[in-house]
């Protein structure tokens, strides 16, 4: 039988209970599996050598090798999700939904740039190639910002009609009065400090987790606003603990790196209080400074599924959280600055060497620097020796590139993919052979966030937009020519059962150039083929070059007279870009200038 720990206790007391008691373990849990991890990779990616490995008088060389794969990963995965528009596809599960699910796509393309997400899918992203994990919040957001405008006061015109006029103090001087206005009501995602989020720890998913925690810090001046909408409760009683709780989740992440925590940073004057919001499906608290308790109900969204999503790039068995780029390396990372700073002091002690000295030399030891024209004063020569050291900075060069060369096998982040010429000699086709191999390991991570991330959080907006938006909504879209379109969607219209599946998951922004190359090559090889469609396979290079209305670049020729003799080499050739001929080009056309 399941003990009651919240017997004789009030419903408010009970609560508390069940958040701070689930708190602790969860924090134990992760700080004694995860949070020193997480800290080590910080530095890795910050390029921070550890104390520990801070010698006197030797070299303290961090080479970026770590920081140089997550910066150059990063801009290929928003590329390839970000190249197109839409960013996710909405597929109705029945025919009858065809239309809604059209209408619904073009919301979606709204609400992701109104809430900037390309910036959040940055954090998001960096997030998971470092700790191997990322989360995101995804709610709706309502709020309005306050204006000031002229009072108005009822008057009579020269007609004796009634007017209203600006009111007017007794110094003569114009009344104003404050006024809300509506800046955001859509649905938004928050990139969430994963050192401040805490789940079950027997979970392997945050669906099948009984429940999730989430820390963080908001006003008292904001929480009195959802009072007065009616979300929260006993938000008078805040003064009484505010400041009681210090934060300490990812503080050493800071220290570490030589930055002060803000959460070490006092301001009196602030009314910033600590937040720990608790959900399961169907319940949700919020507690504040592990006190107070101001909100404690069912789940306020309909579609009953904690307000969060997760991902990883390389999923661990049995765990929730997986492994980053940071974690794959560190090892190699590490081998890597120990080989360059070797180099380093090999280079300091054979300037700077040391000496063999007897001991009844009678050596002044604050003469032994080296220096232009100087000099060490002895009894006798012999007393006195230097110790050679070898120069072992050659292979040291050698080591340095074979370590490199093993992060890019890890990784599949070779040097072509990220645009450089490469330390080795390769063919064109073994350059695009090499990129392509890291195609696939990206296109495995792309599509493995973009399908736990976009997916998920597509879903939960679509059941938000039913909820929140009972009246519809009226939203601008910029098309590809800049022009502006208004839709106006209807509650009807949000109705409806969709899967959604990102279109960046095609990987085309990662494969364009190696598609370019083979659209080439095969235009060089067809070219004096009369039987093969050219003006196609145009067609097809320049919408991959961006070209809009690739139409009307070709030229568009009279119809040919019956019996007009269309053998080959006569008249202006196939529609399409003009022959090699006519442009003075060698007869392989585009390729061949290539």
């Amino acid at each position: 039988m399941k003990e009651d720990f919240t017997k004789g206790l009030t419903p408010d007391e009970s609560a508390k209970q069940l958040v701070i008691d689930r708190l602790n373990t969860a924090k134990e849990y992760r700080k004694s599996n995860y949070d020193k991890k997480w800290d080590s990779y910080q530095m890795q990616y910050r390029s921070k050598l550890e104390e520990e490995k801070k010698k006197k008088n030797m070299a303290k060389l961090y080479i970026p090798q770590s920081f140089t794969s997550i910066e150059t990963t990063i801009p290929r995965m928003v590329e390839a999700i970000f190249a197109g528009d839409p960013i996710v596809a909405v597929k109705p599960w029945e025919r009858k939904d065809l239309e809604n699910a059209e209408i619904l796509e073009r919301l979606l393309s709204y609400q992701y740039s109104r809430m900037d997400f390309f910036n959040n899918f940055i954090m998001l992203a960096k997030m998971c190639l470092i700790y191997g994990t990322t989360i995101g919040k995804v709610g709706w957001r309502n709020e309005a910002v306050y204006k000031k405008r002229p009072k108005m006061e009822a008057s009579l015109d020269e007609m004796g009609q009634v007017i209203e006029v600006p009111a007017q103090g007794k110094d003569g001087r114009l009344l104003l009065e404050k006024y809300s206005i509506e800046t955001w009501n859509d649905p938004y995602i928050w990139p969430v400090d994963i050192y401040k989020f805490f789940i079950d720890p027997k979970a392997l998913t945050i669906e099948d987790a009984e429940y999730v925690i989430m820390v963080g810090e908001t006003t008292i001046e904001r929480l009195s606003y959802m009072q007065e909408l009616g979300i929260y409760k006993n938000v008078p009683k805040i003064d009484d603990v505010k400041g009681k709780i210090r934060t300490e989740e990812g503080r050493e992440r800071y220290t570490n790196v030589g930055i002060q925590s803000p959460e070490d940073v006092t301001d009196r004057y602030s009314d910033k209080v600590t937040f720990y919001e608790y959900w399961e499906n169907d319940r949700t608290i919020t507690l504040i400074e592990e006190d107070v308790v101001i909100r404690d109900e069912g789940n306020p969204y309909w579609h009953l599924k904690k307000p969060f999503v997760s991902s990883t790039i390389c999923s661990v068995e049995n765990e929730f959280n997986g492994i980053g780029l940071m974690e794959m390396t560190q090892s190699l990372q590490n081998e890597l600055n120990d080989v360059r700073n070797q180099r380093m002091d090999n280079i300091t002690l054979s300037l700077n060497r040391m000496y063999l000295i007897a001991r009844d030399a009678d050596v002044d030891s604050s003469m032994l620097i080296n220096a232009p024209g100087g000099g060490i004063y002895v009894n006798y020569v012999e007393g006195i020796k230097p110790l050679d050291t070898p120069d072992v900075t050659g292979q040291a060069f050698h080591e340095a590139d074979v370590i490199k060369r093993d992060m890019e096998e890890v990784l599949g982040n070779y040097e072509y993919s990220r645009g450089q010429s490469g330390s080795k000699r390769e063919t064109a086709t073994g350059i695009l052979s090499l990129q392509e191999v890291a195609n696939i390991r990206f296109k495995m991570m792309i599509m493995k966030m973009t399908r736990n991330l976009l997916s998920a959080s597509s879903a939960q907006i679509v059941d938000l937009n039913q909820q929140f938006l009972p009246q519809g909504k009226a939203f601008r879209l910029t098309g590809e020519d800049f022009n502006e379109e208004w839709y106006n969607i209807t509650p009807e219209e949000l109705v409806g059962r969709f899967d959604y599946e990102p279109v960046g998951a095609s990987m085309e922004g990662l494969s364009k150039y190696a598609r370019l190359e083979q659209l080439l090559r095969f235009r060089q090889i067809f070219a004096s083929n009369p039987q093969f469609n050219l003006v196609k396979l145009d067609t097809e290079l320049l919408k991959l070059l961006n070209f809009k209305n690739s139409d009307e670049y070709f030229v568009q020729q009279p119809p040919v007279p019956p019996g007009t003799d269309m053998g080959q080499g006569q008249g202006m050739g196939q529609v399409g870009f003009p022959t090699a001929e006519m442009e003075g080009m060698p007869p392989g056309g585009l390729a061949g200038t290539l």
